[in-house]
């Protein structure tokens, strides 16, 4: 999701009888390594919502120097 900067894209983990704590846990540590800011759990669902974009584009000027 943050690779493609979409801001649309929503990320559903459903969680049935079969998931353990563990697994759980391991989604978190992932969200919070790829730094997921926003997400919801409702209906026994995970969603990741992605990040907005941060500005890449450096506005820095080089001056050229004459020798």
């Amino acid at each position: 999701m943050q690779f493609f900067y979409d801001t649309s894209v929503v990320l559903k983990i459903k969680f049935g009888d079969s998931n353990t704590y563990g697994q759980f846990v391991w989604l978190i540590n992932q969200a919070k390594f790829y730094q997921v800011k926003r997400y919801a759990f409702f209906d026994a669902a995970f969603f990741l919502l992605a990040n907005r974009p941060t500005d890449t584009v450096t506005t820095k000027v080089v001056p050229m120097i004459d020798l």
